[in-house]
């Protein structure tokens, strides 16, 4: 799940490739570098760590070109080392390279055989050494390489031989090409190219972009020239800069409101929820048995929250599955039901992978995503985008709060065209969610209380979240947040479980986080609040206004505006967010870049 950029240009190729990096970065950041071509040689740098590291040793030590490569790595093959960064190198070739090579040992075993030196670990250096095997023309070298590598990658090539050309490579996931005036910016998303031009084409599975200073000439894998439509980016730069916060983190925390109201703009029209994007008829809405939703990580917690809404909105059975497990599973007949696949990225390639899966097998799909011309968008059925803008922290915040409300306005939409809705009730619905945003306000200036829980608890050794119901999954979220952003351990149970395991885990180290708004659920959770108390356990109570009798039972309350029960889920995260980036702070944890992590899962 790397980050690749490319540049060929009349401007200094290492100073546009380490900016474009750095807007990259989330993509991994255990090391990076940059090969530039320098008159008849290939000029390569290469850091461990964050790309601050590689420019400060650029400034030291400048490479002078106007075309080159840049990647910005998260390890899969290979520990975190020197050698192991990209780009890798063979010869005259130099390679960055995203993705898995699945058939590296055997190709590898036949390099050794015919004296190939190796310097790395990597899966990557055994797709160099095959294109220098069969140097001449770099574009057939490249295509003859390519037919012997069995996997899912982008790979962008440069050679000391043919030193007036960059060649792009899709295979199983897209690249996008940034065109300006007689100088060309490639990268693995939008974010690497946004700050240099609007213009941009999009490489799909099995296609191969050649790019001078000429133009750019796309093939796909038979060799047929391919005709691409410009596109034109909707982002503004200066959003992808943090714009006087500290960390992009808590800026798209504060972000909230504008996506929620962006979101509502663009899908409710005449005071009813309009997905015009879907593609689904009346009678494919009538034929639909149950819906399917999938996602990873906090796009999972989404899914589940989604489950509470279609179910619960919409009276249509619903059921969550991992990304990571659902084309796995045995049951392989899928028409009748509808998958929901969502993935902030869209290009996450276990929810590609699922999304493939459901088409194959008869589903009708849905891609709920953050980036407009992304893989999952383009394969899916019909699409609803998030509308949160760039999203450049590792751990999302905006995004999920707009993938929830995306899910409420879907429900509304499947409930009006089944007939399980009422208009008068959709109309009561969309007039809540109209008001959230006010709300979100609200629980945003809670930001200074979270912060004074944070020094209270930020050295312990961990963290409780428990929820009810449709809350649930904010435990889980809360958790995962925490988790991302401290390094401490945190995990997230339904309240009535707690009885079941996880209170052997309570004590005065241990504060558990209990979700407790008036809701249907308010006296059980109050009691699972109660039993944690009574065992020594301390207890951070997320209430709602006007709660007087949890004030008189536990000392850490938090209080949020009342609001619709479907709703409530997204204000309880919101001070989530706050309490894991504040303890992550104050453990001195790189919160935007958390360790290990990624942002656009696109490895298996």
């Amino acid at each position: 799940m790397s980050g690749l950029v490319g540049y060929i240009g009349r401007r200094e190729a290492a100073e546009i490739m380490v900016d474009a990096l750095k807007k990259l970065e989330y993509r991994g950041y255990d090391s990076a570098g940059v090969a530039v071509i320098t008159g008849k040689d290939i000029s390569c740098r290469k850091e461990i760590g964050i790309i601050r590291r590689l420019k400060d040793s650029l400034e030291r030590n400048p490479i002078t070109g106007t075309i080159g490569i840049g990647h910005t790595r998260w390890a899969t093959h290979g520990k975190v080392s020197v050698e192991n960064a990209h780009p890798q190198i063979a010869g005259n070739i130099a390679i960055v390279h995203n993705g898995i090579v699945d058939n590296y040992i055997e190709l590898k075993e036949e390099l050794l055989k015919e004296g190939v030196v190796f310097q790395s670990e990597t899966d990557s250096e055994v797709i160099a050494h095959l294109i220098n095997r069969e140097l001449g023309n770099l574009e057939e070298a490249v295509a003859k390489a390519l037919k012997k590598i069995q996997g899912v990658y982008a790979l962008i090539v440069l050679s000391a031989d043919d030193p007036e050309k960059l060649i792009a490579v899709a295979y199983g996931t897209r690249m996008v090409i940034g065109l300006g005036g007689g100088e060309y910016f490639v990268g693995s998303d939008t974010t690497a190219v946004a700050p240099y031009t609007k213009d941009v084409i999009f490489i799909s599975d099995g296609e191969r972009a050649v790019i001078s200073r000429e133009g750019v000439d796309i093939r796909n894998i038979s060799g047929q020239r391919v005709t691409k439509k410009i596109e034109r980016i909707g982002w503004n730069p200066v959003m992808m800069e943090k714009g006087g916060y500290r960390h992009y983190f808590i800026k798209e925390v504060c972000e909230q409101p504008r996506v929620i109201i962006d979101t509502l703009h663009n899908h409710i029209h005449g005071g009813e929820v309009d997905f015009a994007g879907l593609s689904l008829s009346d009678k494919d809405l009538a034929g639909i048995t149950k819906i399917v939703l999938t996602g990873g990580g906090t796009s999972l917690n989404a899914a589940i929250v989604g489950k509470y809404l279609i179910e619960g909105i919409a009276g249509i059975p619903a059921e969550v599955e991992s990304i990571s497990e659902l084309r796995f599973s045995p049951i392989k007949k899928l028409g009748g039901q509808l998958m929901v696949a969502i993935s902030q990225s869209g290009e996450t390639i276990d929810a590609v992978s699922c999304l493939r899966h459901g088409n194959a097998y008869g589903a009708k799909t849905i891609a709920i995503t953050n980036t407009k011309y992304s893989t999952l968008e383009k394969e899916a059925g019909g699409n609803i985008n998030i509308s949160a803008g760039p999203e450049i922290s590792v751990a999302p915040s905006k995004s999920f709060t707009g993938s929830i409300v995306s899910l409420y306005l879907l429900a509304i939409y499947l409930g009006i065209k089944r007939g399980t809705l009422s208009a008068e009730k959709s109309a009561e619905m969309i007039k809540n969610v109209a008001a959230l945003p006010h709300k979100i306000e609200e629980a945003i200036d809670l930001e200074e209380r979270m912060e004074q829980l944070s020094r209270i608890f930020y050295r312990n050794k961990g963290f409780l979240y428990i929820g009810r119901g449709i809350n649930y999954p904010i435990a889980l979220e809360g958790a995962l947040k925490m988790k991302k952003l401290s390094y401490l351990y945190a995990d997230g149970y339904i309240g009535g479980e707690i009885k079941h395991g996880p209170i052997a885990l309570v004590d005065e180290d241990t504060p558990v986080v209990v979700l407790v708004p008036n809701d249907k659920y308010y006296r059980h959770t109050l009691a699972d609040a109660e039993e944690i108390a009574a065992r020594g356990g301390t207890v951070i109570a997320f209430a709602t206004e006007g709660d007087t009798e949890i004030a008189k039972r536990f000392e850490h309350i938090i209080y949020l505006p009342q609001s619709d029960y479907y709703l409530n889920p997204i204000l309880n995260s919101i001070p989530l967010q706050f309490l894991a980036y504040f303890v992550g702070l104050r453990r001195g944890c790189m919160v935007d870049l958390p360790r290990n992590l990624a942002k656009s899962v696109t490895v298996e």
